[in-house]
């Protein structure tokens, strides 16, 4: 999932920052159909951005229960959600 948000974000860039030298080559300002592709893509880069954030966020509470042994493999109580996935509940059960 990360791989693919940074090959978004990466996209995005790249697609305004393709207009913005198009424009510059040209020795213009934007046009308006521009400006608005500009804006859209930059939109899109920070919500991309905001994702990337989240998923760091995440990563650093894994390592910090990590740490504290709570997803160590032999965790007592261990619940799987549907996917069979460990829950984090399961993971603190299996801690306490």
């Amino acid at each position: 999932m990360k791989k693919k948000l940074q090959e978004k974000l990466q996209r995005a860039l790249l697609a305004a920052k393709g207009i913005c030298e198009e424009a510059e080559q040209a020795g213009r300002d934007f046009t308006d159909e521009e400006r608005v592709k500009v804006a859209g893509y930059l939109n899109e880069a920070t919500a991309v951005k905001d994702e990337l954030k989240k998923l760091e966020g995440d990563d650093e509470f894994r390592r910090q229960l990590e740490a504290l042994g709570m997803l160590a493999e032999g965790a007592k109580g261990r619940e799987n959600d549907a996917k069979g996935r460990e829950s984090a509940k399961g993971r603190i059960r299996g801690w306490l």
